[in-house]
């Protein structure tokens, strides 16, 4: 139904934030019907679908794969597509949080920036929002700021893979 990326973002931010590359099959089970009750909740979607019925699919696109061990699970077929797919919620969070939304910038401190697993996942909304439109160039700008206090390293690499626009902030 076009949701896709919906999905594979919310299995890559979750499997990120416990720090692993394969969710269970009933965490990843969850995952997707969180996602679903969003969607039914903004009237995207009319009805729910079996939640091993999505993942399914996207196993059958070969974005996801399936282990072979008997508890199985699910995990994305390269570690950098859960970092892109991640990168999306990291995106947003980036973009709430320049404003002043309180509790974006204390998730975006404490949840991502000072934890090693974000890295390219934060690397990578740097990339897509410093080249966007003012409002998201300010949003780097006020991450990198951020970072310069728990981690000058990733700061600097933010700046290096930001676009000049940034530097200009």
């Amino acid at each position: 139904q076009g949701f896709h990326g919906d999905f594979l973002e919310a299995i890559a931010s979750e499997a990120t934030r416990q720090e692993t590359v394969a969710l269970s099959e009933a965490q990843a089970r969850t995952v997707v019907n969180t996602v679903q009750e969003r969607l039914m909740a903004e009237k995207q979607i009319a009805q729910l679908l079996q939640p091993m019925k999505i993942l399914d699919t996207l196993v059958s696109a070969h974005i996801l794969a399936r282990s072979d061990s008997e508890s199985g699970g699910v995990s994305f077929q390269h570690q950098q597509f859960q970092e892109w797919y991640a990168s999306f919620w990291v995106q947003q969070l980036m973009i709430s949080a320049a404003p002043g939304d309180y509790k974006a910038q204390k998730t975006l401190r404490e949840a991502v920036l000072d934890i090693p697993i974000w890295e390219e996942a934060v690397l990578f909304a740097c990339e897509r929002l410093s080249r966007a439109d003012q409002g998201s160039i300010r949003a780097v700008a006020s991450a990198i700021l951020e970072t310069l206090g728990i981690d000058p390293l990733l700061s600097a690499e933010m700046i290096y893979r930001s676009s000049d626009k940034v530097w200009e902030q």
